[in-house]
């Protein structure tokens, strides 16, 4: 389980931090399993970071994981920088998805949206929270994928 918020204010993020999708994945992870399994959290700097990092994870393997989950928020703001660095992530985070040889699934809860207010409607408590959604689709994959094994 990967995550990743914004560390930096940036002018147009006036409100700061979201109130992160980060919190509902272990809200969902919690309804589906007792507390004897555990999951791991770690942060990066920001989204560019998000597939460096999933690589290194993979490559020191040090714990098997059945999944691995990434959440941020790239909002856009008055230059390009938005598109490049949503294209770079969603690819980079595809890439390594298909290409890693433990077939553990990666998934995008990378939100990229317009303004703070699309970002804050989608990282709002409950079922439709995009980390609830994410975490349930990662226990969803894990189960399909040991269906196949």
């Amino acid at each position: 389980y990967g995550e990743s918020r914004h560390v930096r204010k940036q002018p147009w993020m006036r409100k700061g931090r979201l109130p992160c999708s980060a919190t509902w994945c272990p809200s969902c992870y919690e309804e589906h399993f007792d507390n004897s399994k555990e999951y791991l959290i770690y942060q990066v700097p920001g989204a560019f970071e998000i597939p460096p990092f999933i690589k290194q994870v993979l490559l020191k393997n040090i714990e098997k994981l059945d999944a691995i989950i990434t959440l941020g928020s790239i909002i856009k703001g008055e230059t390009a920088h938005f598109e490049y660095i949503s294209s770079a992530v969603s690819q980079g985070v595809m890439k390594i998805s298909l290409e890693n040889s433990d077939n553990i699934p990666i998934l995008f809860g990378v939100l990229t949206t317009y303004d703070y207010k699309q970002a804050l409607q989608r990282s709002q408590p409950g079922k439709k929270n995009k980390g609830y959604e994410v975490m349930n689709a990662a226990i969803g994959m894990v189960k399909s994928i040991n269906k196949i094994k």
